[in-house]
Parts: C-alpha cells; structure tokens; sequence
C-alpha cells in the first residue's frame, strides 16, 4: 500500500471517530463550573445554570483529538512510511550508482546489497511489533484507567473534583459521568446519561486506537530510520566486507549522497509531526484548567499578557501542569527526542560518512600506482578528473538548510512548550513549513 493510501486510510478513520462523537452527543460538549477566584477553585456542576462558568470541552474541539485524528496521525503515518520507502530506495539507487565497493573494489550486485537490507527488516518488524504492543498496553492501561476509566464505575469520585488538579481532566471522556453525578443537568446533560455505556464504549476504542496506531508508527519510525542509518554508514555493511564511496559521476557537489535527502526530509518532518502532537496534549491540558470559555479564545492573544509578574505567574503554572502530568511530558519529548537524533545523524553521522568516503578514493587515488581493481571501478574515468570531482565535493548535509531551519524550531519548539499560546502559532507556522517540504518533489542525477 502506498504511503498516500496509508494516510487517507488513518485520516477515514479518524472522521468516523468525529462522526461517532457527534452522534453521542460530545462533539461539542460543554462541562462547567462554579465559584470565584482562581481556576484551581472551581467545582463541577451542571450546565443548567448560566451564571455558572461555561467550559468548551466538547470532542470536536479537543485539538489533540480531532486534529490528532485527523490531520496530525495520518500526516506522521505518511511520513513514516515515506521514510521508509525513500530509505530503502536510497539504498538502491546507491547500488546503481557503485557507491557500495568491496574492498578489492569489486561491485556486488544489487541483490546482495538489497538482500542484507531485508534480513534486517525481517528482524525489525518483530522488535517494532514486540516493543509497540508493549509500549501502547502499559500506556492505556494506566492512562485510560486513571483519566476516565474509573469515573465511569464510580461517577460519585467526581465529588472532589477540580478544574487545576493535574491529575483530573474535565473533558468529553468523562461529560457522560459528570451529568449522572450531577442533580440539576440541562437537557443535553440528560441525553448524555441515557448514552453512557456508549460513551464509554467509544471513549474506550479512541484511547486503543491512539496510543496503538500512534505507538506503532513511532516505533517503527525510529527503528527504520536506526534500521537505514546503521546500514549504510554502521557495521552491517563492514561486517560484509563493503564499504561506501561517492558517486564520481554524478553532477551534483554531493557526489550521489543526495539520494538521501528525501529520507531525511520525511525523517525531520516526521519529527516535528510527532512534537506537534505531544505540544496539542500540552494545550489542550493547560487550557482545562484556565478560565477561557473555548481553545479559541484561549489561544487568541499571541501573547500571553504584558505583564511581567502575570507572565511568569503562567510560565510557572504551564511548567508544574508539564512535569506534574506523565503523559503531557513523555509525548512531547519523544518529539524533541526523535527530532535531536535525526538532526544529529543528518549533521553529523551522515556528514562524517560522506567524508570518509571521500577520503577513501583520495588514498585510492595518492599512491604511485593505481591498484587494478580500483582502475578497473573508475572505467573511463581518468585519475585526474575523479581527484578533480572529489575536490570540488561537499559533505552534505553540512549548510542543508533544512538542517539550520530544524535546529532554529528545536529552540522554538522548546519555548512553545513553556508559553503555550505563543506555541500554538509557532507549531501551525512549523505545520505549513513540514507540508510544504514533504509533498515538494525533487529529482538528482
């Protein structure tokens, strides 16, 4: 299946889970609260009173859900699989380009080469399905369980409930509880509890879905990008006796290790994808448990206030809401992770390797007499003209400017994390840029 397949595939069912929420009633829920003072003060009640502080909680307007669903998770599976399928075609153009030698500068075959890389995957699919599983159970068994599971067995734990508890969130997950536990509820308050066990049921299926799908793709991003990288520039191919060498007869200054740009690309975007959806989990929570009546308003003034001691009054509460909630912090820094380990690989591993080999035929190419083997590999090339194209070669990705670009929106996306409403436009900002660079399409000769 094509990775475009793949996408519109994940996206469909994200959409069925939108539809679904709308027919129980939780498209666009509202929970609210009452009392004075700050957020932390206030105490779920129903919506039947509308003095009382209306809240915004409904599924649909649950970015990270709705968003999550539906554009972010088939976005991050296009890129997973586009990672994927660009590495492993990488690897075979490089084989048609000669730029695996033997030692004796002998070229083998393409089979061979593609044959090692298959004995590989073979061993990644069990470690992506064996870790994924593993990952994703211990997720939803804990997380669902402590954020809506047990409010559904016992709706009367809602009696000291409160909108700054980091443990607590007040959303569609639990609106079906929250209207049994309450006496006075509206009308769709009363439509929620004839629908509860449904509720349940679906609340049940959206936290399987995520976290396995989700889990499944990370892992297995991570373990084919690892998988691409060791392959090429670690010991498996050593252990075969071959070794990388530049492409002398290519027109581009990168001498064929352009071929791997697109794996990159997909790879960094990838990145910024899974970032981008730890930092919605992160808006979403710290948006709880604010006083905005709705995400919008929330995230509406691009700045947070102008005053000093309001501004680090809120960097101090989004900071205890990230460490003091598991969840928020383990998601996005596997984003932050997984971008810094591309990065580093792309700057420095895949750099580094692009010099060796460079500096591999220079040695081949300085002694007195040319080795057979090696005057046979360059064909009608003539010493000179190889020596002159290595000269003139660059170590990509050294200066790539989706590299500088990458490391400017670490340093964003870090900041976004601790003033979250300026983050909502640096991740939309960085959203546009990732599409634009993974739906452009380039050719190299």
């Amino acid at each position: 299946m094509r990775s475009i397949e793949l996408a519109l595939v994940t996206f469909f069912v994200g959409a069925a889970f939108l539809a679904a929420a709308y027919a129980l009633g939780i498209f666009s829920a509202e929970v609210c609260w009452t009392g004075e003072g700050e957020a932390a003060d206030y105490e779920i009640v129903s919506c039947a009173f509308f003095a009382h502080v209306r809240k915004q909680v409904g599924f649909g307007f649950a970015l990270n859900w709705s968003i999550g669903l539906c554009v972010l998770l088939p976005f991050f599976v296009y890129c997973v699989s586009e990672t994927i399928r660009q590495g492993s075609a990488a690897i075979l153009e490089m084989s048609r380009r000669r730029m695996f030698v033997c030692t004796d500068w002998s070229v083998p075959d393409t089979e061979t080469i593609m044959g090692l890389l298959r004995k590989r995957q073979r061993l990644l699919v069990i470690i992506v399905a064996g870790l994924a599983g593993l990952l994703a159970t211990m997720f939803i068994v804990t997380d669902f369980e402590r954020v809506t599971g047990q409010y559904y067995v016992s709706p009367a734990l809602l009696a000291d409930a409160r909108l700054g508890d980091t443990d607590f969130e007040a959303d569609w997950s639990i609106a079906a509880p929250i209207c049994v536990y309450t006496a006075d509820a509206s009308a769709a308050c009363t439509a929620l509890t004839r629908k509860i066990e449904m509720n349940g049921v679906f609340a049940g299926v959206v936290y399987l879905y995520l976290p396995f799908v989700g889990g499944i793709a990370a892992v297995t991003f991570m373990a084919a990008f690892g998988l691409f990288v060791r392959f090429v520039f670690a010991a498996d191919l050593r252990a075969a006796n071959i070794q990388v060498v530049p492409d002398l007869r290519s027109t581009d200054p990168r001498r064929g290790f352009e071929v791997l740009e697109r794996f990159f690309l997909c790879s960094v975007v990838a990145c910024f994808v899974v970032f981008a959806m730890g930092y919605l989990v992160t808006l979403q929570n710290v948006y709880l448990r604010s006083e905005s009546p709705n995400i919008f308003a929330f995230v509406l003034p691009l700045l947070p206030s102008v005053n000093p001691a309001v501004l680090l009054r809120e960097l101090e509460t989004t900071i205890r809401l990230i460490f003091a909630n598991g969840s928020i912090i383990v998601v996005t820094s596997f984003g932050l992770l997984f971008l810094a380990v591309v990065l580093l690989s792309a700057a420095a591993v895949l750099g580094q390797a692009a010099t060796a080999a460079r500096a591999r035929v220079l040695r081949a190419l300085a002694g007195p007499q040319l080795d057979p083997g090696f005057e046979a590999y360059l064909g009608e090339l003539t010493p000179a003209v190889a020596e002159r194209r290595l000269t003139a070669s660059v170590a990509w990705p050294r200066g790539w400017p989706l590299v500088n670009v990458s490391l400017v929106w670490l340093v964003l996306a870090t900041i976004s994390l601790l003033f979250v409403v300026i983050g909502f436009y640096l991740v939309v900002a960085g959203l546009a840029f990732a599409i634009r660079h993974a739906c452009a399409r380039k050719t190299t000769t």
